[in-house]
């Protein structure tokens, strides 16, 4: 009988424990609208279609290694999808989030962005490979991105911030192509 005592205080101990340990705090992050700045374009742009890889249609933050394997923060999710976040930022940074007058409608340059690469990785660079198509009646523009930004890899909020700043860049930069492509407008 002491012998099952024994064991049943053992089992009881090690339930307690189990029951007392503290798990990790889920934390949930949006893409700040406010870090990525309005541009100054010659014409309004309107984000037509967003494309990117499947695995980031998923609500974990991720991290790829150098061999491209997926590293996922069960405990850091999304609030809403990526996409969601993108499509939301872009199109406030490039001032498309607002219904356009008709004759400022027709105007408008639609936007195709395919994102080849769009994430963090474990070496603490964020990297980011776009096909972009500038489109407006028949006159159409078609031009790459790829840029990589540092991060610390291993803050879960480093990486939303990164996110962020890529963001920041792509409008950027979206911007700068269409300056170029219609400087008189």
């Amino acid at each position: 009988m002491k012998k099952y005592r024994f064991v049943l205080l053992l089992l009881v101990a090690l339930l307690c424990q189990s029951c007392l340990r503290t798990s990790v705090r889920t934390r949930y992050f949006v893409l700040s609208q406010q870090a990525v700045a309005v541009q100054e374009l010659p014409a309004p742009v309107n984000l037509r279609r967003l494309s990117m890889p499947r695995y980031l249609k998923r609500w974990e933050l991720l991290l790829l290694d150098v061999d491209g394997e997926l590293h996922i923060n069960d405990s850091a999710l999304w609030g809403e999808t990526l996409n969601e976040g993108l499509r939301r930022s872009l199109r406030h940074s490039l001032g498309s989030d607002m219904w356009p007058q008709p004759e400022e409608a027709q105007n408008a340059w639609q936007l195709d962005l395919d994102l080849r690469s769009f994430a963090g990785y474990l070496s603490g660079e964020f990297r980011v490979q776009a096909d972009c198509r500038l489109e407006r009646g028949t006159a159409e523009k078609r031009f790459n991105l790829e840029f990589s930004l540092p991060f610390k890899s291993d803050r879960p909020d480093s990486l939303v911030k990164a996110h962020e700043a890529a963001l920041r860049q792509i409008a950027a930069l979206v911007a700068a192509e269409l300056r170029l492509f219609c400087p008189g407008e």
